[in-house]
């Protein structure tokens, strides 16, 4: 999980890498505009 860390708290996330961490470590969550989602 910390390669996920980003080196200061003012850090953002690109588009792509949410997705690319949520694959990784929740599959059944995923980005959908703006939103995290989760399927059942």
């Amino acid at each position: 999980m910390a390669k996920w860390r980003k080196e200061t708290k003012d850090a953002t996330y690109e588009v792509d890498e949410i997705e690319q961490r949520l694959k990784d470590e929740l599959p059944n969550w995923y980005y959908e505009d703006g939103w995290f989602r989760r399927r059942y």
